[in-house]
């Protein structure tokens, strides 16, 4: 904290900042206040140095994701103003992994925390990807 004022803000993307903003991140308020709650939750603005790591990782996982090749799936709600839609579908159009072993499940409405806001939805899809895999490899 002692340097951030002297280090441009520039550096770091908006979603840095807009990370810690309830109103982003959850639906509803009863989950905003379970998660706000949460004991194991960071509660302040992310530091300087998480957010560089941050930013490095994702420009090597974007340099690399032609090297993804296993199976995956992708939940992203295009209404998330903290993280585009954009990159979730770059990393599934993009990755050398087969077709039948990803899925891409947009999730309209549920924000930047999908699994607390849509808990059903994530589970179901989530039950259904773990099958056909298992069912993929016992015939492989």
């Amino acid at each position: 904290n002692a340097i951030a004022p002297f280090v441009p803000a520039a550096e770091l993307p908006a979603c840095v900042d807009s990370a810690t903003n309830d109103e982003l991140i959850w639906v509803d308020e009863a989950t905003m206040i379970a998660n706000q709650d949460d004991p194991l939750r960071y509660q302040g603005r992310m530091r300087y140095a998480t957010g560089v790591a941050l930013v490095d990782w994702l420009a090597d996982t974007q340099r690399r994701v032609a090297e993804v090749s296993f199976h995956f799936l992708v939940f992203h709600a295009p209404d998330d103003e903290i993280l585009p839609i954009e990159g979730s579908k770059h990393l599934f159009d993009e990755s050398s992994t087969p077709v039948d072993w990803k899925i891409f499940v947009e999730c309209p409405g549920l924000r930047h925390d999908v699994l607390s806001n849509g808990i059903e939805l994530v589970a179901s899809h989530s039950v259904e990807f773990m099958d056909k895999c298992i069912q993929r490899t016992m015939r492989d």
